[in-house]
């Protein structure tokens, strides 16, 4: 004959914090990136000393694609201007596309055009940039060293749009603004 015991409150009370604690440490652990995150690579990690070096206040993520490989040329050429070299620095180059396209653009343009890594979006990052308004390339991010989005652009097409992009860049709002008042 056996005999069934009811579970305590006491124990009931724990299974259910244990499981309550069980799923936000699985939640947490499948977090998708922050944008900061996604642009700097897979992964949360600091912003290192070296990385607040280098010319420029703003760090520039180009988003491309294969199709458009030599106008992503043409893009890395334009980033490489002295006039806004001095204020965005080219921190990195995002390729949307499958392995084969990455291997591809790695062919045409190296491990790291420009001194910028190139790596291959995953779908976290597409996600992430999808939140900013991202849908087509050649897509820039224009974001503060410490990760902070200062503006988003579709790359403009016209010559007189590009014109007007470039005169724009240098003259960013400083990142570390003056103090308002004087004593």
């Amino acid at each position: 004959m056996t005999t069934q015991q009811s579970p305590s409150p006491a124990s009931l009370a724990a299974l259910v914090a244990a499981t309550i604690l069980a799923a936000a440490l699985r939640r947490d652990a499948a977090a998708p990136p922050t944008l900061a995150e996604a642009l700097r690579g897979v992964g949360p990690r600091r912003v290192t000393a070296a990385e607040h070096e280098g010319p420029g206040e703003y760090d520039a993520h180009l988003v491309m694609q294969r199709a458009d490989c030599e106008g992503n040329v043409y893009a890395l050429r334009f980033l490489q201007r002295p006039g806004i070299r001095q204020r965005v620095r080219l921190a990195g180059l995002l390729l949307v596309g499958s392995a084969t396209d990455y291997a591809a653009v790695r062919r045409r343009l190296g491990d790291a055009p420009q001194g910028a890594p190139l790596r291959r979006a995953d779908d976290a990052t597409v996600r992430a940039l999808r939140t900013i308004g991202y849908r087509s390339t050649p897509f820039l991010v224009i974001a503060e060293r410490g990760g902070g989005v200062k503006m988003t652009l579709q790359l403009p097409s016209s010559p007189e749009e590009l014109a007007a992009f470039a005169r724009l860049l240098p003259h960013l709002a400083s990142v570390t603004p003056a103090p308002r008042w004087s004593r």
